[in-house]
């Protein structure tokens, strides 16, 4: 997650935003005296489908799930039925959870595909304006992580919404990627004035979703000097990222 940060010859007062499928996403700043925070870490979803729709449920969406059952029979029980494995504590494992709640899964998708669909449609939005999907703290233990279960009811609410209405599928899909952006765009605000940051450096083989990374771009880079790390390459994630903050460091 350094990496970047050395890139960019800037090691205090910043703060790196860091997604891989390999460990957990995380948000981290260094201050000042070089110490280190991990402002948010991503936990594991579950392995079971079964046990994210439990999830749901004990979190007081049980309501919401009836009604999805009731709505979409077979995304369901597709969802319920699916086992999840691998490194569960990133954004890749996200997005798979959510292609069956947009109604794109299908039978024998890998996690990885599963979550490529997601991706395929948010590139097909063309729109200005996307659904607002939650993306909110839970502050049950000692490290911030997201809870997810607001992010992915928040997802099925607009599905519910939409009557399964397909041509809607993009804008949800592009929806969760710019809503977590915003978000992260509001936190690094934050942090900004609690020990004023100078960079915001990107990391991770997540950063590959050109996206996710095109949104970040917009709604952090306008504020801070974004760099990206090109000196660790995680499957040739930086590639895209890389010649799109390129361009970005390149008008400032």
């Amino acid at each position: 997650m350094h990496g970047g940060n050395v890139e960019s010859g800037i090691l205090r007062n910043t703060a790196v935003i860091y997604f891989s499928n390999q460990a957990p996403g995380q948000l981290v700043t260094l201050d000042r005296t070089l110490n280190n925070e991990s402002f948010f870490m991503l936990r594991p979803l579950p392995e079971a489908g079964s046990d994210v729709v439990e999830m749901l449920k004990q979190s007081g969406h049980e309501e919401l799930l009836a009604r999805f059952r009731q709505q979409f029979p077979e995304d369901y029980d597709a969802l319920a039925a699916y086992s999840f494995t691998g490194f569960r504590d990133n954004l890749t494992t996200l997005y798979a959870v959510a292609a069956f709640i947009l109604g794109l899964a299908r039978p024998a998708m890998t996690k990885e595909q599963l979550a490529d669909t997601v991706l395929a449609a948010a590139l097909k939005y063309r729109g200005k304006n996307s659904h607002r999907i939650d993306f909110a703290f839970d502050d049950n233990s000692d490290i911030s992580g997201l809870d997810l279960t607001k992010t992915l009811a928040s997802l099925m609410a607009f599905r519910l919404g939409t009557d399964g209405d397909e041509g809607h599928t993009p804008k949800l899909a592009f929806g969760m990627m710019d809503s977590l952006a915003d978000y992260l765009s509001n936190w690094i605000e934050h942090l900004d004035g609690n020990i004023g940051l100078s960079s915001i450096s990107l990391a991770g083989n997540e950063m590959s979703n050109e996206v996710l990374a095109n949104r970040i771009s917009l709604r952090v880079g306008k504020n801070f000097p974004l760099f990206v790390n090109r000196r660790l390459t995680l499957d040739g994630s930086n590639l895209s990222a890389g010649a799109l903050f390129l361009k970005q460091r390149r008008r400032s």
